[in-house]
């Protein structure tokens, strides 16, 4: 019994000392070092990282009061109210896991992952409430007036090869879209109450499995591959199915589309380039 408790004491008192020593290194870095290194891990993927604030805080957090990520070319995303916190209870069996939590416009994040033992890394991330028209990345290459709000719910995990895996299911309520186009082809303007899809991720390589949208007169579906970095290839597919009376409606958006149409009432637009520079196929 005696061995039993000291043997417990010292992995108290090394765990107590780790947690010590963790702490002081998370303190004394500067915030000019923090903002430096994550830049650093951004620049190899064409990313930017903007900063407002960014700071470590206790206990085991790293804060900023705005964090926007872009290209050379302009914002992709700004979350503001950012915190990632070490969880302390993992620790204890060996994990370490982190919170994660942020608001974009009236959006929130919320979420927590495992990133020790490198084989058991998962996690989920949530995002509510999030408005389409604040996301810098779809205004500047949709254009026109965008509206909606977005729901995404992310479950990852590794799989066996040791690939970081991951499901996300979207949801997006009251979509609109009035003048807006995709590499230079006009869509048409429409209303969608609700767009349900479903994205898979492997590695960097993200899959569109089927994002649906029901609209007003037309049918939609955005399948496909890219990955998170400006110039990584584009591999969608947008598929526009218009009833006969819609499509009378905006007679001059699908007479430029003439190319694209695959069958009576069906037209399908192969976006193709990159995510800083979208091009469709064929033009």
């Amino acid at each position: 019994m005696n061995l039993f408790l000291r043997l417990i004491g010292g992995f108290a008192a090394a765990l107590a000392g780790l947690v010590l020593v963790m702490m002081l290194a998370v303190w004394f870095i500067s915030d000019r070092s923090l903002d430096q290194a994550l830049r650093e891990q951004l620049e190899p993927h064409g990313l930017t990282l903007q900063a407002k604030n960014l700071r470590t805080a206790l206990p085991f957090a790293l804060a900023a009061d705005r964090l926007t990520i872009g290209d050379g070319n302009g914002a992709w995303l700004t979350v503001e109210q950012f915190r990632l916190r070490l969880q302390l209870l993992p620790l204890l069996t060996g994990r370490v896991r982190l919170s994660v939590s942020g608001r974009s416009g009236s959006g929130s994040l919320h979420g927590s992952f495992s990133i020790y033992p490198l084989k058991k890394r998962s996690g989920t991330i949530r995002i509510a409430g999030l408005e389409l028209g604040s996301i810098p990345l779809l205004t500047s290459k949709l254009g026109g007036q965008l509206r909606g709000t977005a729901r995404l719910d992310l479950d990852f995990t590794t799989q066996q090869t040791g690939i970081l895996a991951g499901t996300a299911k979207l949801q997006i309520t009251a979509l609109g879209l009035k003048g807006a186009s995709v590499a230079g082809m006009s869509l048409p303007d429409l209303t969608v109450q609700e767009a349900r899809g479903l994205v898979t991720t492997s590695g960097p390589r993200i899959t569109v499995d089927s994002l649906a949208m029901q609209g007003d007169g037309i049918y939609l579906r955005l399948t496909g591959t890219t990955s998170i970095a400006p110039n990584a290839p584009l591999n969608l597919s947008l598929q526009l199915m218009p009833t006969a009376e819609f499509l009378e409606r905006q007679k001059s958006i699908f007479l430029l589309m003439m190319l694209y149409q695959t069958a009576p009432g069906s037209y399908t637009l192969p976006i193709s380039g990159t995510i800083a520079s979208p091009q469709l196929a064929g033009r």
